[in-house]
């Protein structure tokens, strides 16, 4: 049961999280006839392909290698049949959300399980080419490409997608395409060796500033390349985007006076060690490890270096909006300065699916419906064990305790 509220915990996570910069425009999409497969083949591999219903553009879904093969370079065709590729990539059965999913070989892949197709992929691809025609690149196609040193990704491309380039550990550079306008926020993850990006000052979108993706304007952190020990927010950003450090190696974030907007999940990086902030920053303040909004007291992100986070007298309240860099929290000690509980405060992929609270007053604080985790363990002190249970029922509307699914104990 444990393991399952952790799943959904995560995928209302990733559905809210998914891309790190706008959404994705599906109202033009192509039309493909899916019933029938046209092929082409090289020395090496075979190409399965469907064409469009207009018959102007080719869509190549699977590769297959001939027999066990070690090549340095697969070279994708521009064209079959006379018809133009614009999109590459497996057929799409299973969504943005699922577990697994197929590259481009067809292999079946599992990025939230760490399984990324390599062992029956071939060996020693470090080149790809993508053809410049393409325009729409499947989720996860590239995944598992673990000697890929390097990609360009045609201009025409808008959305690097869920798991494209998972677990491309040798990756190194990438030249983001002209016509980007959302990056998945797993596309890259375990890329541990890319440390270069690029992107044509063609771009509308984006610029590359030190490892870091900016939008044009340099007003907002869209993402943070993996392989960056420390990052300095220049001072022309204000906001942090979504999710924009977390599949990142950073250790080291610097948040300047200039930021006056810190969106959900946006440093909830793995391997933050250092989290700092200008102190004439009008919007935020630190206090102990943590940021807090000064308007509205909130808990905005905190550092958690070994599991442990007591709130400070600043944070007043706990939302679903927080980061959490650097380790899983295990516990958390609520002190009785602290105010009050916002609805599902708890989802958020890194509080550990069995944190313990801990808190300080006799006296519980204000809670929202649905503010309780059955899976967190609750602890009060014993004088106020049975004003913290009425408080419990009360909020969530429990009239008989045999259907409560959250426990407390007294210390």
């Amino acid at each position: 049961m444990k393991r399952y509220v952790k799943y959904l915990i995560f995928t209302l996570f990733l559905v809210s999280s998914l891309s790190i910069w706008g959404t994705r425009n599906t109202s033009a999409a192509t039309e493909w006839d899916t019933d029938t497969t046209i092929t082409t083949k090289d020395d090496t591999m075979t190409y399965s392909a469907y064409l469009s219903k207009d018959g102007k553009e080719c869509w190549i879904y699977k590769i297959t290698p001939d027999g066990d093969l070690s090549i340095t370079t697969l070279d994708i065709p521009d064209s079959i049949q006379n018809t133009v590729v614009t999109k590459i990539g497996f057929e799409e059965n299973t969504g943005e959300t699922s577990d697994y999913m197929n590259n481009i070989f067809g292999i079946i892949i599992e990025p939230y399980h760490q399984v990324d197709g390599y062992d029956k992929m071939p060996k020693g691809i470090k080149n790809v080419h993508i053809p410049s025609t393409v325009k729409e690149i499947t989720l996860g196609s590239f995944c598992g490409f673990r000697d890929l040193k390097s990609i360009i990704i045609p201009d025409g491309v808008e959305d690097i997608r869920y798991g494209t380039f998972y677990n491309c550990k040798s990756l190194q550079k990438v030249v983001f395409p002209a016509n980007l306008k959302t990056i998945a926020i797993n596309a890259f993850q375990k890329c541990k060796s890319l440390d270069t990006i690029e992107i044509s000052k063609n771009s509308n979108n984006f610029i590359c500033y030190k490892g870091m993706l900016l939008t044009k304007d340099k007003s907002k952190l869209v993402w943070v390349q993996p392989k960056i020990d420390k990052i300095t927010i220049p001072s022309s950003v204000k906001t942090i985007g979504n999710s924009a450090t977390y599949y990142s190696y950073v250790k080291k974030v610097h948040i300047p006076a200039s930021v006056s907007s810190i969106e959900d999940n946006s440093l909830n990086g793995n391997y933050i060690s250092s989290l700092t902030i200008a102190n004439n920053n009008k919007r935020y303040g630190k206090s102990q490890n943590c940021i807090y909004s000064k308007k509205t007291k909130r808990l905005v992100v905190v550092l958690c270096t070994n599991g442990e986070i007591t709130l400070p007298k600043e944070v007043k309240y706990l939302t679903n909006n927080v980061s959490i860099a650097g380790k899983p929290i295990t516990k958390l000690t609520i002190p009785s300065t602290f105010k009050g509980f916002k609805e599902n405060w708890y989802y958020n992929i890194k509080y550990n699916i069995i944190c313990s609270l801990y808190f300080k007053s006799s006296t519980p604080p204000k809670a929202e419906k649905n503010s309780f985790s059955s899976q967190f363990n609750y602890y009060v002190p014993k004088k106020a064990l049975q004003k913290y249970l009425k408080w419990y029922y009360d909020t969530e509307n429990i009239t008989d305790p045999m259907y409560a699914d959250t426990e407390f104990k007294a210390y």
